[in-house]
């Protein structure tokens, strides 16, 4: 294994493959956009709560799934959880209806928010102080890779089968996600009653706002204990860097998705008369870029500690969603689509500071309240750009997306500057 990837367990490479083949069809949906839009005579505010749906169903569903990922053998649910997101990908791709598509979509986003409790609360755990930020970067450059090829096979796919692509597509992912689950994980690997397999060497704060690399304690486990904790009291133990997490959170994934699902595919099916191939291009570029920024801010995070990366990644990702105003012809949108992948580099950030802050027995229920923003950010996205296009174009649609995102960032960074470990080296004690 390289060097700057030593100490991953071997299950944890099965899982940064497993939890992207379970989402395809999210990203593969993208491309073939302006086609729903015509085959179903949806208006853009009518595509994005379709967009938005998995979200919907994931954004109710993720605190319970962090409560069953607490619980319940995680490998059981997971296999579980792709077996039914392969039925709801024949459901949709047999739909005839944009009810039935719609509710198949629910149905893959309520599988989802099972599977992503269960790998990012077994990843966290796995991994420890000094390559927290790795781990979940490189879980985070699992869904880049997906989205590097799937949009663009989807586009291919669908100019000979049109818009059932994406759902041909998720379904094949998940038959791959399933067998990796089967094959490539053991049930004692499996993360059980509120702790994770953790690294032996793994550094946990005692209290919130001490830091992973200041004064700790080990937190041991009781054997056997069936104590789920309860949401409210994630805030008690995290403090201040807790919300500054989630708040970076909402600030990553909307400005991320409301671009990638709903506003670069418009302006181009719409505006430049692309294919859903230039489409897919166009998305899988950005996400092929974001895959250097991603590692490369996670070594640097884990080394030189998670505050190095805030303002200035921040930063970027706010010119680079500006720089989408200067978009005139074919060319300028590849290369500032492209441009988005610069701001990537932030990715790993949220995840690694949620490990970094709770102990073991909150860890599950620390990222269910990850991905709980993460879906709001999503499931909002899609629908502002929506309602922006509908009534105040393109324009308007970007500089909503800048407003949002630059006041999360701002309360993030306000937040953060609280949290004691935000400026600490994440393993400055070995």
């Amino acid at each position: 294994m390289l060097g700057w990837a030593a100490g991953i367990p071997r299950v944890a490479w099965a899982l940064f493959v497993v939890l992207p083949m379970l989402q395809l069809n999210m990203s593969a949906t993208f491309p073939v956009v302006p086609q729903l839009r015509e085959v179903f005579d949806l208006t853009y505010s009518d595509l994005g709560i379709f967009l938005a749906s998995a979200s919907v169903i994931r954004l109710i569903l993720d605190l319970p799934a962090g409560q069953l990922a607490t619980r319940f053998n995680g490998r059981r649910l997971l296999w579980i959880s792709a077996l039914v997101t392969i039925g709801a990908c024949v459901l949709a791709g047999l739909s005839e209806s944009y009810p039935l598509l719609l509710l198949a979509r629910a149905i893959i986003g309520g599988a989802s928010a099972i599977n992503q409790a269960v790998i990012l609360a077994w990843l966290v755990g796995l991994a420890t102080a000094r390559n927290r930020a790795l781990v979940m970067g490189l879980s985070e450059t699992g869904f880049s890779t997906m989205v590097v090829f799937t949009p663009t096979i989807s586009g291919l796919l669908a100019t000979q089968i049109g818009w059932r692509a994406p759902f041909l597509v998720g379904a094949i992912g998940g038959g791959i996600g399933l067998a990796l689950i089967v094959f490539a994980t053991r049930p004692d690997e499996a993360p059980r009653t509120g702790h994770p397999v953790a690294a032996t060497t793994d550094i946990q704060p005692t209290t919130a706002g001490t830091a992973p690399g200041g004064p700790a304690a080990r937190e041991t486990p009781t054997p056997g204990s069936r104590d789920v904790p309860a949401f409210r009291h994630l805030f008690t133990v995290g403090g201040p860097l807790l919300i500054g997490s989630y708040a970076l959170t909402f600030a990553i994934f909307f400005g991320r998705h409301a671009l990638s699902s709903a506003y670069l595919p418009s302006l181009g099916g719409d505006v430049l008369e692309l294919s859903p191939v230039a489409i897919g291009l166009a998305i899988s570029g950005m996400s092929l870029g974001s895959i250097v920024t991603t590692i490369a801010g996670s070594v640097v995070a884990d080394r030189w500690g998670r505050s190095v990366l805030v303002l200035p990644g921040l930063a970027v990702m706010l010119l680079t969603q500006a720089a989408l105003g200067f978009i005139y012809d074919v060319r300028s949108y590849f290369l500032l689509a492209w441009s988005q992948a610069l701001a990537q580099g932030v990715n790993s950030l949220p995840a690694s500071l949620v490990g970094d802050t709770l102990p073991p027995r909150y860890r599950a229920l620390g990222m269910a309240g990850y991905r709980l923003v993460a879906d709001a950010a999503v499931l909002t996205g899609p629908i502002v750009i929506g309602l922006a296009l509908d009534h105040v174009g393109y324009g308007g649609a970007l500089g909503a997306i800048l407003t949002i995102t630059a006041l999360c960032a701002a309360v993030a960074v306000l937040a953060l500057r609280h949290g004691t470990p935000l400026r600490e080296r994440p393993h400055a004690v070995s």
